[in-house]
């Protein structure tokens, strides 16, 4: 408190700031006393864990022991170097030289924000990405504090494989024989660090090592009854959330979301992700809400394609399928709205007539095209740009992350109600199947692909046009 730096934000204490500080305390008493911590701390987002963890806390262990190396890890190497910054001007404080007056300074030989050693001894932090130089340095304090950056991140195999080979080979291979260990995350996955964790500590766990080292985990949710003998609510920190901010996360999350981000329980995603009951369906010449048609509204045609001959030629041939996507954002919410769907099953020729006579009727309109370019969808993308040569410009649209992650930005509208789409009922029929089995495996998955292309497309064009009259003419169809 006495050394705050953010006179904008008063400092303010929840139960579980207070707990991560005594706890913080225990473990430095134990490792004076020759015995080694080992914690995992599960916090919401917000909650205060990196001022704590990561700003405050190493600079009080230096305070405490300038002989102590302390190395701090997360997802990446800006957000790292951040924190060496703002470890550095805490303890170049006057209020920290009031607390600690026996702290010497800073070599200059290392005055970078990433690494700083204290003059004279053997003390100072190390601020690393994932992955990074962690060889041939030596640490007596690790703290993890959040190695996913998004849900791209944390949703892929292969970064989440290289997390926990960065955690064990490059962090936990360089502590000293007596540590700390800090994990303080919000949780994104079953499959993160924490969860490996567990598993390895486990005996139940087909996954258990009895030689892996011990974690006590202590674990904090957004809501839930155990806050209500701390703070009188259910909720974990009214004292700086009000109920509203609470409901409103929850709300405008699905529930894989906020069990993971909210309440730090992820879970394993199955079929049905996006919820295909809460879709407000409006017949063909119905109008859009008042409240929609108010809005400066931005479209865009979003395509997914049917291309090769193996989608073209099989039992149940893929469909190709164009609709028109605008996004309203709202209080943090999106409100997707598609209209004007087309759907087919046709051989190439007559595909490609289908789609030069939507794009003609789109150019009157002013609403630009897009369709993924990715991988093996460039093949797609490359045929409709062929095909509309000299009729319409195609925008390739390169996305980040599978499937499942594109949808998992829709799955809160469609949870919260806040997607409207206009059709006839052969095309409500063909939706809602698709909508409601995504991702089963073997399912067509045409209709989702459709509208998550359009939904990011949208959010781009909203990027692009914000402060601008909507370009929705034939003259400016581009922005």
């Amino acid at each position: 408190r006495h050394a705050w730096r953010k006179p904008d934000q008063p400092l303010i204490v929840g139960h579980h700031t207070a707990e991560l500080c005594d706890q913080m305390q225990r473990a430095y008493k134990r490792y004076e006393q020759g015995r080694s911590t080992r914690l995992v701390f599960v916090l919401p987002f917000r909650h205060g864990k990196s001022d704590v963890s990561s700003r405050y806390g190493p600079a009080w262990l230096i305070g405490q022991n300038l002989d102590m190396e302390i190395m701090l890890g997360s997802y990446g190497a800006e957000l790292s170097e951040d924190f060496g910054r703002d470890i550095r001007q805490i303890v170049d404080s006057r209020e920290y030289s009031e607390i600690f007056p026996e702290f010497p300074g800073w070599n200059r030989a290392t005055n970078r924000s990433q690494h700083r050693k204290v003059a004279g001894r053997a003390g100072g932090f190390l601020c690393l990405g994932m992955g990074g130089g962690a060889t041939g340095r030596g640490s007596h304090c690790l703290i993890l504090d959040d190695v996913f950056k998004n849900r791209e991140e944390a949703e892929s195999p292969t970064v989440r494989e290289s997390r926990w080979n960065s955690f064990v080979d490059d962090f936990l291979s360089r502590l000293a024989p007596v540590h700390i260990v800090l994990i303080v995350q919000t949780r994104w996955h079953v499959d993160d660090i924490i969860g490996r964790i567990h598993n390895r500590n486990n005996r139940d766990h087909e996954d258990y090592d009895k030689d892996f080292p011990r974690f006590k985990t202590i674990h904090f949710r957004a809501k839930g009854p155990e806050n209500v003998e701390r703070t009188g609510s259910e909720y974990l920190f009214p004292q700086r959330f009000p109920v509203e901010w609470y409901e409103a996360q929850f709300g405008s999350r699905s529930a894989y979301s906020a069990s993971s981000l909210l309440q730090g329980e992820p879970f394993v995603r199955g079929g049905n992700m996006l919820n295909a009951d809460g879709i407000n369906w409006l017949e063909s010449g119905e109008s859009f809400p008042n409240w929609a048609q108010a809005q400066s509204l931005r479209w865009v045609r979003a395509w997914d394609m049917a291309y090769s001959e193996r989608q073209l030629a099989k039992d149940d041939p893929d469909w190709t399928i164009g609709g028109r996507v605008a996004v309203i954002e709202k209080d943090g919410a999106d409100i997707i709205l598609v209209d004007d769907i087309v759907a087919f099953r046709e051989e190439a020729g007559e595909r490609n007539n289908r789609i030069i006579g939507t794009a003609r009727r789109d150019r009157k309109r002013g609403t630009p095209i897009w369709i993924e370019a990715n991988g093996p969808q460039k093949a797609g993308y490359t045929t409709l740009r062929d095909a509309l040569d000299g009729v319409a410009v195609v925008h390739p649209f390169y996305p980040q992350g599978d499937k499942v992650v594109r949808a998992g930005y829709v799955e809160p509208s469609f949870a919260a109600g806040n997607v409207y789409i206009r059709c006839g009922a052969a095309h409500k029929t063909l939706l809602t199947e698709q909508i409601s089995n995504f991702p089963t495996k073997g399912m067509h998955d045409d209709a989702v692909d459709m509208i998550t292309t359009g939904y990011h497309c949208a959010k781009e064009r909203n990027r692009l046009g914000a402060g601008k009259t909507p370009a929705n003419t034939w003259r400016d169809a581009v922005v």
